[in-house]
């Protein structure tokens, strides 16, 4: 499946490459037409502009031109008016200079006659010519204008750019979103997080109205942990009086295939692969065994002081180890047996400790059997989720009593042993309480630990050694 799932994961990145250029290569195509529109838009702009302006410049000039020519005009016809005027002043000083010139003739060289006859003729003139008053234009010109809207008005107001606008395709990436197994009966459970195992294909799966119970055996001794494996077998610690002394190997119909004696007493175990599988000891190591019975190493000396729960991590060299008297998770990297993390769940009461990985949300399951609760922490020590009262049993929803073994299937359900409530939990991926899929009514007392085949078979092993299969959902 880690394969199947690496393979799938790399089609997306690689399918998701391919669509990020290519948005990439429209966003740049439509990007420069959009430059572009600008540019040409800004480049008709300042053609018109330019043709305004030049034809302002003409209306401008003819303007300055008219009113020029107006005003040379009526200044040139007073100038007239006032060289005629200047001429008749210049007669008009002629004409009395002749009077007074005859007047003085007249009194030095006449005689009393003729000054009597010709003074009142001059009297009379002299008093022609100084009632002559000059003949000015006195009214004034205004010459003025008017500024009123012209054409260069309208076209000084900018043109408004278009806003970009990108269209970008969307791309499906081959990749199926499923929802668990229980939403025939339950609704559909919370897809808020991607699941690793939802880019496989899986079949088609329906939820069983009621669970069928299959095959039911038995082992020697007390009961203390199982786990199954990807081809169908099922592993069985057994034995001893206060941890489990043996790991037996069934087929998914019963039968016994081998006993594996265990050094130093087994508390919990774990596959790591199809070959092998790890178990924690009372001895405060952990122990590497293949499922023929070899015994391949010994880890974890020195690092632990009351190994409990094991389950492999992300990938099958990675197992995790509750540690109960350290109140911690110890990470080993199985390829060298060396330790490589440790981070702390000091939310959990020393005792029994049970795990299960949740690839989906990237975290611990942990089942805390005195404190009545169980956690999902991350591999940084942060609890995600509660379940459970801590340090206070109950048989309602949301409450537990004694948990024991948790699992995890390929849709994100996690499924708890309530031990003494005598029943079988199920939570959503968010830790949220979807039924008690199995009770007494089903054969169920005293569940210890629990998990899920391939093939939609739930496995419960039970205190009195008893271990039972059911058929929880259907693939077609």
């Amino acid at each position: 499946m880690t394969k199947e799932i690496n393979g799938i994961c790399k089609t997306i990145v690689r399918e998701i490459k391919d669509y990020y250029r290519q948005v990439e290569n429209d966003v740049r195509q439509q990007t420069d037409e959009y430059l572009t529109t600008v540019k040409q838009q800004l480049e008709t702009y300042e053609t018109k502009v330019q043709s305004d302006y030049t034809e302002m410049t003409r209306f401008i000039d003819d303007k300055s031109n008219k009113i020029t020519a107006e005003v040379k005009a009526l200044t040139s016809t007073q100038v007239k008016t006032l060289e005629a005027e200047k001429d008749k002043q210049e007669m008009d000083k002629i004409s009395m200079q002749s009077i007074r010139d005859f007047a003085q003739q007249l009194t030095d060289t006449g005689s009393d006659a003729e000054v009597m006859t010709h003074s009142k003729t001059l009297q009379t003139r002299i008093e022609e010519v100084q009632s002559l008053e000059p003949v000015f234009d006195t009214k004034i010109t205004d010459i003025t204008f008017t500024p009123g809207q012209t054409n260069m008005d309208v076209v000084l107001e900018f043109p408004k750019i278009p806003e970009l606008k990108l269209s970008i395709k969307t791309k499906f990436i081959i990749a199926k979103t499923y929802r668990g197994p229980l939403d025939a009966c339950f609704g559909s459970l919370k897809q808020e997080r991607a699941y690793c195992p939802e880019l496989i294909c899986f079949q088609k799966k329906t939820r069983l109205d009621r669970q069928e119970w299959n095959i039911c055996f038995s082992v020697k001794g007390t009961l203390w942990d199982i786990q199954c494996t990807d081809d169908g077998c099922i592993l069985v610690v057994h034995g001893g009086k206060f941890c489990g002394d043996t790991v037996s190997v069934f087929s998914s119909t019963g039968q016994c295939k081998r006993e594996i004696s265990i050094e130093g007493g087994v508390r919990c175990i774990t596959k790591v692969s199809n070959k092998k599988f790890v178990v924690t000891g009372k001895d405060k190591c952990c122990r590497l065994y293949s499922l023929s019975g070899q015994a391949i190493r010994c880890f974890g000396q020195g690092d632990m002081s009351d190994p409990r729960g094991v389950t492999s991590g992300r990938t099958e060299c990675e197992v995790h180890v509750c540690d109960s008297s350290a109140q911690c998770i110890c990470v080993y990297d199985m390829k060298y047996s060396q330790l490589v993390n440790r981070y702390p769940i000091p939310m959990c009461s020393k005792g029994l400790l049970c795990c299960a990985y949740h690839h989906g949300i990237n975290a611990i399951i942990v089942s805390n059997f005195s404190a009545h609760c169980v956690y999902a922490v991350t591999p940084q020590g942060d609890v995600m989720f509660q379940y459970g009262v801590r340090g206070k049993s109950g048989s309602e929803d949301g409450q537990l009593s004694y948990p024991g073994g948790v699992c995890v299937d390929k849709f994100g359900n996690i499924f708890i042993a309530d031990y003494s409530n005598n029943r079988v939990v199920i939570l959503d991926s968010d830790g949220g309480f979807l039924c008690n899929i199995l009770t007494m009514s089903d054969g169920i007392w005293r569940p210890v630990s629990v998990d899920v085949t391939n093939n939609g078979e739930l496995v419960v092993g039970t205190g009195p050694g008893k271990i039972h299969t059911y058929k929880y959902i259907d693939y077609k």
